[in-house]
């Protein structure tokens, strides 16, 4: 083929644009309990004084003894893996909103929850992220930790951790744009949250590991997902 075949490369790209895009029905980028009072979390997150590289390659020198997980530390890897962190206004576009992790189209198909036992300023309670206003909600209160690990299967590291991070998605969020690929970038997206996670607990002493194993349906459940709609995807320990 020639590469002066204009018709050719015509075809080509009117046949590959997203073309489809159904912009009345973009899913929203904010998952929203409305009738759950919001509880703020702490807004002055301090930047982490550990070098980018260093965290990332967690050779940070263990801090002993381990970092306490109270609201605070919380509200500072919320920040640093599932946060907004700025606003800008475009022309054409309006108001875009930046998260501190990677999305493939911007879409952030991923909600973040909380399961912990009591925390220095949090009671017990399982509890929705919110980035929109940097705010959980509480689903349920009261300890769950072991009902979370008795989801995956026992697992002594989540009995024991002060709290943990289960994150889910939310599959039309990617499946609007994405169409059948779009688990693909759900996972994708749930990685690079998960990395910046893993890394800003490295910078803060604070041990962490992730989990992939477990009983999805009861996850959900703890939850209140549906599973098909939304669903959880993996759990991360914290302390």
């Amino acid at each position: 083929m020639s590469n002066r075949d204009r018709d050719v490369a015509h075809l080509y790209h009117q046949s590959t644009k997203l073309f489809y895009l159904d912009l009345p029905r973009k899913p929203p980028a904010y998952k929203r309990y409305r009738a759950l009072l919001p509880l703020p979390l702490p807004v002055e997150v301090s930047a982490l004084a550990v070098p980018t590289l260093e965290a990332v390659a967690a050779t940070v020198p263990a801090v002993s003894p381990a970092r306490v997980l109270d609201i605070t530390t919380l509200a500072g890897l919320l920040f640093f893996s599932a946060g907004r962190i700025r606003r800008r206004t475009f022309v054409g576009a309006g108001e875009v909103s930046f998260r501190a992790a990677a999305s493939a189209g911007g879409l952030y198909p991923i909600e973040t929850y909380v399961v912990c036992g009591d925390l220095p300023g949090l009671a017990a309670g399982v509890y929705h992220f919110s980035p929109a206003d940097f705010a959980l909600r509480c689903l349920r209160q009261g300890d769950y930790r072991g009902a979370l690990a008795q989801a995956a299967a026992g697992d002594p590291t989540v009995a024991s951790a002060p709290g943990s991070l289960v994150f889910s998605a939310i599959f039309w969020r990617s499946a609007w744009k994405y169409r059948a690929r779009s688990y693909r970038y759900c996972f994708w997206d749930n990685g690079t949250i998960v990395a910046n996670l893993l890394a800003a607990a490295t910078a803060v002493g604070l041990p962490a590991r992730v989990l992939m194993g477990f009983v999805d349906a009861q996850i959900n459940h703890l939850l209140g997902l549906d599973g098909h709609r939304e669903a959880s995807t993996c759990l991360v320990p914290l302390g």
